[in-house]
């Protein structure tokens, strides 16, 4: 009957009242043997619908895919690879990202890749790529409290370095590059 047809008994997304809306029509379809205008009408917009749900499907897969992938790449602290995935997912249009509740998840993943590479950075003594780093997170969250900590932390680091590595040259200037050891 028609209603067993309408009952979903599969695993898939794919609405079963689509999926049964085009079977009803092919049955009605084989049954009449005649090329009837209004139920090749009826199969055509039915499986137009189920061909739209089954794209719909696919792109929200491929989006929890992305995310999770992103997920998995920021875990193993490939924060750049992290970032390029998390962006894509939304920009340039975030509506996919609210539709399956994941907008706010993404922008703190993004906020905090950003954050933890400028720290990887900093340790490895990166001082400009921490700063473009936290360039990029203050365009993205300007009233973020805790990179502009960060940053003015950077700053000082990046000036110190440049004060040390001066004070280096001219002690080494000033050192008498001419004097032997007296054993020579």
């Amino acid at each position: 009957t028609a209603y067993e047809i309408y009952q979903c008994d599969w695993s898939s997304d794919v609405c079963s009242s689509d999926l049964g809306a085009v079977h009803l029509y092919q049955i009605a379809l084989d049954k009449t043997g005649t090329a009837n205008p209004q139920v090749l009408e009826g199969l055509r917009i039915a499986q137009a619908a189920l061909d739209t749900q089954q794209m719909e499907q696919q792109r929200n897969a491929k989006f929890v895919k992305d995310f999770n992938s992103s997920l998995s790449s920021f875990r193993d602290r490939a924060y750049a690879d992290s970032l390029r995935t998390a962006w894509r997912l939304i920009y340039p249009s975030d509506a996919l990202a609210k539709k399956l509740g994941k907008r706010e998840a993404i922008v703190t993943l993004i906020k905090n890749g950003y954050y933890n590479w400028t720290v990887s950075d900093l340790r490895r003594d990166n001082v400009v790529g921490a700063l473009k780093n936290l360039n990029d997170l203050l365009q993205f969250d300007p009233n973020n409290v805790d990179a502009h900590a960060l940053q003015r932390f950077a700053m000082r680091y990046k000036n110190k370095n440049k004060a040390d590595r001066k004070s280096t040259r001219l002690n080494s200037s000033h050192t008498d590059i001419t004097r032997m050891p007296s054993s020579a």
